[in-house]
């Protein structure tokens, strides 16, 4: 038995997404179908997938990664800014995800991108530039 290609899955979800009322129903069901399948370890770049889909059609998820949740004035400055660097983007969807390990300052992620301003993120380049990463 072969397996359904990811492409076909990531556009089989896009269109569920855009005709479902419920978004919650929609993953359980994906989450069910990718277990069926065994294929679990494939939902992160199926995800990249559906979000590279989305984007072509004018709607970009961005995933804004902090130390500590972020308030709604914070997002929607980060929200705009996107905008601003993605004028083809019709629509922005943001969500936030509080990764403590970040210590400070915000991650913004893409399907493709990514801009690191956390303070992880400087110190790794730092230890990086500094050390040639050995430490």
């Amino acid at each position: 038995m072969s397996k359904t290609p990811r492409a076909d899955i990531a556009h089989a979800i896009v269109q569920q997404l855009s005709q479902a009322a419920d978004a919650s129903q929609v993953a359980q069901e994906i989450a069910a179908f990718l277990i069926s399948e065994g294929r679990e370890a494939d939902l992160e770049s199926i995800m990249r997938d559906v979000m590279r889909i989305q984007r072509e059609h004018g709607t970009l998820e961005v995933d804004v990664q902090s130390a500590r949740e972020l308030d709604d004035t914070l997002l929607a400055e980060i929200a705009e800014l996107v905008r601003q660097e993605f004028p083809a983007a019709t629509r922005v969807v943001t969500s936030e995800t509080v990764l403590p390990e970040l210590v400070g300052g915000v991650r913004v992620v893409t399907a493709d991108e990514q801009l690191d301003l956390s303070v992880r993120g400087k110190l790794d380049t730092f230890k990086r530039l500094t050390h040639g990463g050995n430490i």
